[in-house]
């Protein structure tokens, strides 16, 4: 069971956690009836979303500060649009944690689970 545990939380969650935030946040809120409207998980969902995501963006936007303030200067050689580009870097993490992070692990996790045809071959090369 605590096996079970481990590869639950420490492999899986960390995969799928982004994608789930990102696409099945607000997914209850075009999908309910009426009457499930009503409830108070059904109210208090989007608050707490919008809220675990704003402590995210204020955590990413503080440590790109603090990246900022720790850089040391230019040299002489650099070209004046290198700093504003590594800012841009800074605000394209979150993008590019999903596309580069999460996708391909659910992609190498679902076919490890599917197995099979699925499986992605392996060839060994020969060293010289």
């Amino acid at each position: 069971m605590r096996y079970l545990w481990n590869q639950t939380e420490g492999v899986y969650s960390w995969a799928t956690a982004p994608i789930i935030v990102l696409v099945v946040g607000y997914l209850p809120i075009w999908l309910a009836s009426n009457v499930e409207r009503t409830t108070v998980l059904f109210q208090n969902a989007p608050p707490v979303l919008a809220l675990l995501m704003r402590v995210g963006m204020i955590s990413l936007v503080s440590m790109a500060i603090i990246y900022s303030i720790m850089l040391p200067p230019l040299p002489k050689g650099a070209k004046w649009y290198q700093r504003p580009a590594m800012i841009l870097q800074w605000v394209l993490s979150p993008i590019t944690l999903v596309l580069f992070g999460s996708i391909p692990a659910t992609d190498a996790q679902t076919r490890l689970m599917l197995g099979g045809k699925f499986r992605l071959g392996f060839w060994v090369t020969e060293k010289k």
